[in-house]
Formats: C-alpha cells, sequence, structure tokens
C-alpha cells in the first residue's frame, strides 16, 4: 500500500482539510498519515513514505532535507496553508525567494494566479504543478456543513487579523530578523516599522467598533482572534466586561473557523481578512471594517464584494439591518467571479478530488530506497511512535508549559507554536466525525 505523509502546520485552521484528504486516501486504498509539521524529520523510518506534503519549504534544513527525499526517491509536495496573495509584488516573492534550493516534485495551489508564479518562480527546477482549490472550504458544502438550531438570539461573528501589530511588542531585534527576509526585496514591507504601527493602531479602533456593537444591540457575540495573533489583547478585553454582556459574548479561541463560521448569521472583519470570503462561500452576510488606507491592508476591488463600514457608530444600525434582510444583489456576480478566480470555485468535493489526483501520483512512483537509515533517523522515528501511544507529539517538551508559566515571554514563541500542534486524538475526532456521517 502506497504512504502518504501530511505534515499539518496548525490543529485550529489546517486539521479538517487535511483529514478530509486523508479519509478519501484511506478509502481509495491509500494510506495517510497526518503528523505535526515538527515531526518532519520523524517520519522518515516511523512512515516509511512515497511522498511528504509540507504547507512550505522556506527553511533551510527543510530545502537540505527535500534534497535527503528525493536521492531516496520519496516525492516531496507542498500545499500552501495560505493561498491568496493580492499583491502581485509579495506573491512573486513568495512563490521565488521561499523556494529556492528546495527539490519540489508537486507544488498544489489554490488558484491559477498562485500556480503562474510558482511556474514562472520555478521554471528551470521541473516542478509539476496542480490547481486544486482549498481544502478546507469543503466544510462549508453537505453532508459537513453542521446544521445549528437558532438560538433566541441572532450570531454575529467577529474575526480580528492583526497579525503585525504583535511585533510593537517585540525587541527591535527580533522584530527587525522576522522583517529581513521581506524588507529587502517588497517595497511594499520595506518600510515594516510603519506597518506594525498602521497595524496596532488599527487593533485599537477595532476594539471601539466591537464594543459598539455589543452595547448598542442585543445580538449574540462570538469574538475570534486570529491564530497568529497574540491573544493577550483580546483576552483581557473579554475579562473587563460586565457580566451582562458576557452573557451574550463568547471568546472563542479553540474552535475551527468553519464550525464558527456555519454557527453565525453575520460575519465582521477587516478587509483584507479570508473569513470574509470564506463567509461568502458559506453563504453568510458579512461587513468589512475600513481601518487602514495602506495597499498592505486594504484592497479596494473588496469594496464591490461586501458592506463596508468605516464609522463604528454606523455599525449597529448595518448589522440590524443586514440580519432582517438578505444582502444586496449586487454582490453575487462579483463574489461569484472573484471565488472562481482566486479559490478554483469551491463545490464542496476539494478534498475527494484532491485524493484521486494523490492516488494517481504515488501509484507511478517507484518504490523509495529504505535501505539505510541513519541513528537518528531511527531514534527520531521511535520517539515519534511511543509518544503517540501516549496521545503526545514527537515535539513534546515535559518542562515547556512550566517555563511559559515562569517565563512566559521568553517561551511565548515556542509555546504558542506547541499550543497549535495536533495529536493522536484530535486526527481521531475527525475520524470518526467523517465515520459518524457515513462518508
Amino acid at each position: 500500500m502506497k504512504t502518504i505523509v501530511i505534515l499539518v502546520d496548525n490543529k485550529r485552521r489546517d486539521l479538517p482539510g487535511a483529514a478530509l484528504i486523508a479519509h478519501h486516501l484511506k478509502k481509495i486504498g491509500v494510506r495517510c498519515e497526518l503528523e505535526p509539521l515538527g515531526a518532519w524529520r520523524s517520519v522518515l523510518w516511523a512512515h516509511k513514505p512515497d511522498m511528504i506534503i509540507f504547507n512550505h519549504l522556506n527553511a533551510g534544513h527543510l530545502e537540505k532535507y527535500s534534497q535527503e527525499l528525493h536521492r531516496r526517491g520519496i516525492l516531496t509536495a507542498v500545499l500552501p496553508n495560505e493561498g491568496i496573495l493580492y499583491q502581485k509584488e509579495i506573491l512573486d516573492f513568495n512563490a521565488s525567494r521561499f523556494h529556492n534550493g528546495s527539490h519540489i516534485d508537486h507544488f498544489f495551489c489554490w488558484n491559477d494566479v498562485h500556480a503562474d508564479a510558482i511556474k514562472q518562480a520555478l521554471q528551470d527546477r521541473n516542478v509539476q504543478t496542480h490547481v486544486i482549490g482549498i481544502p478546507r472550504f469543503d466544510f462549508y458544502f453537505p453532508p459537513l456543513a453542521k446544521q445549528f438550531k437558532a438560538g433566541l438570539r441572532k450570531k454575529v461573528l467577529f474575526c480580528t487579523n492583526f497579525g503585525f501589530s504583535k511585533f510593537h511588542d517585540y525587541s527591535p531585534e527580533a522584530a527587525a530578523r522576522f522583517f529581513e527576509r521581506w524588507s529587502d526585496a517588497v517595497p511594499a514591507y520595506r518600510d515594516w516599522k510603519r506597518l506594525v504601527a498602521i497595524d496596532r493602531e488599527a487593533r485599537v479602533r477595532f476594539f471601539d467598533f466591537l464594543n459598539t456593537a455589543i452595547t448598542r444591540t442585543a445580538h449574540e457575540f462570538i469574538v475570534r482572534p486570529h491564530p497568529n495573533e497574540d491573544p493577550a489583547p483580546y483576552e483581557q478585553w473579554y475579562k473587563t466586561l460586565d457580566e451582562t454582556l458576557k452573557a451574550r459574548v463568547r471568546y472563542d479561541r479553540q474552535s475551527n473557523i468553519p464550525d464558527l463560521i456555519m454557527e453565525c448569521d453575520l460575519e465582521i472583519a477587516r478587509d483584507t481578512c479570508t473569513t470574509s470570503l470564506e463567509s461568502w462561500v458559506a453563504q453568510k452576510p458579512t461587513i468589512d471594517i475600513h481601518l487602514a488606507n495602506d495597499p498592505v491592508f486594504h484592497q479596494e476591488f473588496t469594496e464591490k464584494l461586501t458592506t463596508v463600514c468605516t464609522s463604528s457608530e454606523k455599525l449597529p444600525q448595518l448589522i440590524d439591518a443586514l440580519l432582517a434582510r438578505p444582502e444586496p444583489e449586487q454582490f453575487k456576480e462579483p463574489r461569484k467571479e472573484h471565488l472562481q478566480k482566486w479559490c478554483n470555485t469551491p463545490d464542496g468535493h476539494v478534498c475527494e478530488k484532491f485524493a484521486a489526483l494523490l492516488k494517481r501520483i504515488v501509484e507511478k512512483q517507484p518504490v523509495p530506497d529504505f535501505s539505510k537509515f541513519s541513528f537518528g533517523d531511527i531514534r527520531r522515528g521511535l520517539r515519534l511512535k511511543l509518544l503517540k501511544k501516549v496521545n503526545l507529539p514527537c515535539t513534546y517538551e515535559p518542562s515547556l508549559a512550566l517555563r511559559h508559566a515562569m517565563q512566559p515571554e521568553k517561551c511565548a514563541k515556542k509555546y504558542q507554536g506547541y499550543e497549535k500542534t495536533i495529536k493522536p486524538s484530535d486526527v481521531r475526532i475527525w475520524e470518526e466525525k467523517f465515520t459518524a456521517m457515513g462518508l
């Protein structure tokens, strides 16, 4: 039986789609193992795969590893977890800079725009590109779309997306290290300190919109921070709410975003957040809050796709209006065209079709060379297998929780990384869900 390993970066964002791909692969006779991104080295001996699917190959150690996989005859593939880049200079940079030196056999893209950029950047590397759409969008279609009973109040979902703002609290050296790979190559990111200041101010203003909405309407609200943000400002905000408001406001950092979008009656986000696009797929009305004019944080064409709010004072009226009647008909065709271009027209069958494509690819591949393993390969593989038996990822560090409690700032990045890491039980839960649905 052919074996494919999918390395999962974020259990809240990426696991559902990866689990559904694995489910369809198993149905058609291909073994599929889901492992944390940090297990990239451990899976070699533990699973002896025919293909490993990464979410990126932008680090030096992964580039070298991809060359080792190539020598063994193991296929290396990339399925990005973020594939919509509206600005051409950022798209081109991502397509070329991040994959220099890597051996990539197959690159799976969300849309033709990304695929064209990959073909141009890697034209001399014999990389096969495939446009597959967005796996996690399958959850917005039957039978995966969950049905929620209507409550006494309508539910409004606030999604945040202020990933740059956290760098205001980083040391100047740490922030500079993050942006150095961008600032020299992408003109829009050259003055990154200004972008951090803009994003931080936008987050401050966002709370004005949020507070106005929850205090001047009687609806229920769900507040969901972006997975890459520092959750502390939102947790602190929630703690300060009085009990009357807490009865109508839910702070939810753990649920999968498709579940929250299907649960809500209206989605609100800033105008560069992918959750608005996902909400269109799910047939939910949306409001985009306009918080900054810089092109890094604002796309003018989205104004034709949704209701735009520029003043917190106007937000309660817009919320009530959109919950009371359908969205304007004028959004229908522009959204359809946008979803066709950037999402390959979601239809609920992306994972199933992708699994069939993967099977065709690996069945043509000769058996890899598993004749020799280093002591390190075997040790890491054994550690992965043993920790899985006690429901822990191979990246588990017994002292991390204690170190984070004692020195939260020093351990913040590593602790956040561990929080998003999948465990064997996370995978089993999705397998059980699919079985219960009769998929």
